[in-house]
């Protein structure tokens, strides 16, 4: 397509990949990163979807109960997410929190959510780039000038969307795991059945731990999403790269993508440190519990066996740092752009 635009409609721009004289390089790369960030929206949303049907047939879940659309539910989303009773003290079930949490997961709220940060960012962002207006794009002709905006304009909407639905699944699985830091959970009789812990257990004692190995099913499946709005940012670094064209590099630009990268990769380190911190919290739970039970020989057994699974587990947001997707997605950047710069010495030289 854009062979065609660039041979027919804007003849005067010509069609070169590495010759660094023409900007179609420039808009194939950022089309195809208008088109990830679409894919990579619905990929999520049923990579969720998946799941979570995972999660309800193995934690013994009801499916969320499919309701006509309702105006108030469009609130949902911004409601402060805490129960009545106080923290710690009292017991609710896990199954009406994970309902709770898919509710403020449906498509209007999540939609209305998103829909606020994108407008108040690009005022932001419109701001920063009026303010501090950009070098006209290497282009030649009226065509080409107007191609190359809307594309821009595309993509940069794109990454926007797609950056601010990652962080918002990010964001409401970390509040989703802090509530269960702050209460104790109820399960299902075939959950606590199927732990083989109980007896010597009660389910009380047992709580803590289906709580981690709950959330390290969910967050699995949440913590990834990191890597796609990195790549398709990724791909609209090296669209504007000198390679193609002569681009530069306006600081309202480069201010704009490092506040959208950090925003990002700060909502996975704080799923981490959520994640890290229930974790702590039912180590806490099973030493106390542990102490309690010292007349009894199985329980402790039982009670030490649990903690040394919950230490050593190693799965969703409960892996190590170094296997964390947000530093592996932080450095991909970094190692695209370091072998686009070697390639483009070598063709230099040869």
């Amino acid at each position: 397509m854009v062979a065609l635009v660039a041979q027919f409609w804007a003849p005067e721009e010509p069609l070169a990949f590495f010759s660094g004289i023409s900007i179609w390089p420039t808009e194939m790369l950022r089309l195809i990163a208008f088109m990830l960030a679409i894919f990579f929206m619905f990929k999520a949303s049923f990579d969720l979807r998946a799941n979570a049907k995972k999660i309800e047939a193995e934690f013994s879940f009801a499916p969320l109960k499919l309701t006509p659309f309702r105006w108030r539910d469009l609130g949902i989303g911004f409601e402060h997410w805490q129960m009545k009773e106080p923290p710690r003290t009292s017991r609710f079930p896990a199954e009406e929190a994970w309902q709770a949490y898919l509710c403020r997961n449906k498509f209007w709220p999540r939609f209305i959510r998103i829909g606020i940060l994108f407008v108040l960012y690009c005022i932001f962002a419109f701001t920063i780039l009026h303010l501090f207006p950009q070098p006209p794009p290497p282009a030649r002709g009226e065509m080409a000038f107007r191609i190359d905006k809307i594309v821009f304009y595309l993509a940069g909407v794109g990454l926007l969307l797609l950056s601010f639905y990652v962080v918002d699944a990010i964001q409401m699985n970390s509040n989703f795991i802090r509530m269960f830091a702050r209460e104790v959970t109820k399960w299902s009789r075939g959950v606590i059945d199927r732990s083989h812990r109980s007896p010597p257990l009660t389910e009380k004692e047992l709580s803590a731990y289906h709580e981690i190995f709950f959330v390290a099913q969910r967050t699995q499946i949440v913590a990834p999403l990191i890597w796609y709005p990195l790549i398709v940012l990724t791909l609209m670094i090296v669209a504007r790269l000198s390679f193609f064209d002569n681009w530069t590099w306006p600081p309202n630009l480069v201010l704009i993508y490092v506040i959208t990268a950090a925003w990002v990769l700060g909502s996975a380190i704080l799923l981490r440190r959520a994640a890290e911190q229930l974790r702590e919290t039912a180590l806490n739970d099973l030493r106390r519990f542990r102490l309690l039970g010292q007349e009894s020989e199985a329980k402790r057994q039982t009670f030490d066996e649990l903690m040394a699974e919950i230490r050593d587990l190693k799965m969703g947001a409960f892996a190590p740092l170094t296997e964390q997707p947000f530093i592996r997605a932080a450095l991909f950047p970094g190692a695209a752009l370091g072998l686009l710069a070697v390639g483009e010495r070598l063709l230099d030289l040869f």
